[in-house]
């Protein structure tokens, strides 16, 4: 199963959940020419690293989605199951590898602000799950993790989306079915702050 995941100086929270990902299948990292440090980190784990333009297309402050619409369309096959996933999400559990059309899968999440509270919680010590407010359209899977199969040809944004925001919820709203898989299955851990690199990366390093 293929993953992708976009990374524009995000290297330090990559070289953390990148060796996790590769565990569950063949990972593709989309990021821009000038990222040096994301890489640096893909050739360190031996995961292919694309860059696109598409990012800043029509004056875009950085286009999540033009970026995967770009290198995604060239590299998934149609009719094979694939998963998207931020960066700075480590993942715990194994999704499924075959899905139907038509649904979007997601997951839970659960927030670690350290490595030390990530440490803590793959040895047994609980943390505290990232709800969306009721206001923000929760039935619709957040880009963090989306799980579905792949038709061919499509699009995850649109030029509109000039940021990292919106073109996820977008996407979701294509699938007539969005789904959460059981928390036993599958979950996430976002590390570090969330909501707040909407429009390039402003939080501090991951440490």
């Amino acid at each position: 199963m293929k993953f992708f995941t976009t990374s524009l100086d995000y290297a330090d929270f990559l070289r953390t959940t990148l060796p996790a990902w590769t565990i569950l299948g063949d990972v593709h990292v989309i990021s821009h020419s000038r990222d040096k440090a994301t890489a640096a980190v893909c050739e360190e784990f031996g995961v292919t690293c694309h860059t696109t333009e598409a990012w800043f297309v029509h004056d875009a402050i950085c286009n999540k989605g033009a970026a995967q619409t770009d290198i995604i369309n060239q590299v998934a096959k149609a009719g094979e199951t694939m998963g998207l996933f931020d960066a700075d999400c480590y993942p715990i559990g194994v999704p499924p590898d075959d899905v139907a059309s038509g649904v979007i899968f997601g997951c839970r999440r659960y927030k670690a602000m350290s490595k030390a509270e990530l440490q803590g919680y793959l040895y047994g010590k609980p943390l505290p799950e990232i709800r969306v407010p009721i206001s923000y359209r929760p039935h619709l899977i957040r880009g963090y993790f989306q799980l579905f199969r792949f038709e061919g040809d499509m699009k995850f944004g649109r030029y509109i989306h000039t940021t990292f925001s919106g073109c996820d919820l977008w996407f979701a709203s294509l699938f007539p079915q969005n789904l959460y898989l059981p928390q036993e299955t599958f979950h996430v851990i976002h590390l570090g702050q969330q909501a707040r690199n909407w429009k390039g990366r402003i939080t501090e390093e991951w440490k």
